[in-house]
């Protein structure tokens, strides 16, 4: 759009009571009418992205979507569905705004949008109210008195957003004209001038501005919107979300199944390297532990083997004769070792005969069995002597 004649730009609060504002642009104060740059996620989109950004003025500013109106400023960087600016205003300000600028007007948009811009360029103008108003770029603005306004462009400046030349419309600013002199970059009075600069002519209204009118009310265009769809859709809503939620379960669980088995490996990985394979690589764990274990068992077989019946009673029978225990049965095998059943006067006494065998040096002793004797009594044990791995009766 090309410039807007002066006569065709209407300040709201300066229109006489009952004056036409039909095909005029309003402009309304645009520090009620702040743009406000948010941290929004790259792929996020539609009403989800809508929904992030006011939880963000909620925990920033304290205000809910309730007392606030949220209008995004699409384009830019972010792609022509992407945004991370946006214009806010009190809700109920906004239809008042609404209704005073009724349905005719030709735009109803903050006052700083109103002035000229391009890329690399700051506007500012100073207003018959002592506010400036300020352009840094097509999508940030703002109005506010000299002072603040000089703070909000020293903070942009901080930031890195240093432009090539200050265009001041109107009277001289002189505390802006000040932050420009200390930061090295020019200020024209005359759009013309940018060009001397290397820089694109500024225009007024030719980056899309009309396209934020604020008239519009986006959660109300939602709503019309969600009233148009037809019924036959929820269900099909329901089941993709169904679908989603279902996928989205089976992922946690594989990724759950996936850590428990990582987990169990580890641990598996843990006890042979401790046990069974101190040494070396372990690369199948199934095959060296049964490996070692066979070995362990040969091991035991050979040592069992070469101990006599003899070596083991000869230690076997003074523990017997000091404890008082009479023998009642006797059992030997290579493989199983020494099988011993005891009759004792209570089981206390034969807890004490096992400690005084284990005691021995070379036994390995086991109290496989113990209960109360039928004909007699007392208890009877049933106790299993086998030697020691690697040692024997001395």
């Amino acid at each position: 759009m090309a410039e807007v004649p002066q006569d065709d730009i209407l300040h709201l609060g300066d229109a006489p009571a009952g004056g036409s504002v039909a095909g005029k642009l309003v402009l309304v104060p645009g520090a009620l009418a702040p743009i406000l740059t948010l941290d929004l996620p790259r792929r996020l989109r539609g009403h989800a992205r809508e929904q992030v950004a006011l939880r963000q003025v909620r925990d920033r500013l304290g205000l809910t979507p309730e007392q606030v109106e949220l209008h995004p400023l699409p384009g830019g960087a972010e792609g022509p569905d992407g945004w991370s600016r946006a214009l806010l205003a009190d809700r109920a300000q906004l239809a008042e705004w609404r209704q005073s600028a009724g349905t005719r007007s030709h735009a109803l948009l903050p006052d700083y949008l109103a002035l000229p811009t391009s890329p690399d360029l700051w506007v500012c103008r100073l207003n018959g109210a002592g506010m400036v108003q300020v352009r840094m770029g097509v999508r940030d603005g703002f109005s506010a008195a000299p002072a603040p306004a000089r703070a909000m462009l020293a903070r942009a400046l901080d930031r890195g957003d240093r432009p090539r030349a200050l265009l001041r419309l109107g009277e001289a600013v002189p505390e802006i004209e000040a932050l420009a002199a200390e930061n090295d970059f020019p200020v024209i009075d005359k759009p013309e001038a940018a060009a001397g600069l290397g820089l694109s002519a500024p225009k007024q209204l030719g980056h899309g501005e009309l396209g934020w009118d604020l008239r519009r009310d986006p959660r109300a265009a939602r709503m019309r919107l969600r009233r148009r769809v037809l019924p036959w859709r929820w269900p099909l809503l329901a089941g993709a979300v169904a679908a989603a939620l279902w996928a989205a379960a089976q992922v946690i669980a594989i990724d759950r199944l996936q850590t428990q088995t990582r987990t169990a490996r580890d641990e598996a990985l843990t006890l042979a390297r401790t046990h069974f394979v101190p040494d070396g690589p372990v690369l199948d764990i199934r095959s060296q532990v049964s490996r070692a274990l066979r070995q362990r068992r040969e091991m035991a077989g050979r040592v069992a083997s070469d101990v006599s019946v003899l070596d083991l009673m000869a230690v076997v029978a003074p523990v017997l004769d000091a404890a008082g225990a009479a023998p009642k049965d006797l059992r030997y095998t290579p493989k199983e070792g020494l099988g011993l059943q005891v009759g004792m006067p209570d089981f206390a006494a034969l807890d004490r005969l096992v400690a005084a065998l284990g005691a021995e040096d070379g036994l390995d002793v086991t109290l496989q069995r113990s209960q109360v004797a039928d004909e007699q009594a007392g208890v009877l044990g049933d106790i299993l002597v086998t030697a020691s791995a690697g040692e024997g009766p001395q």
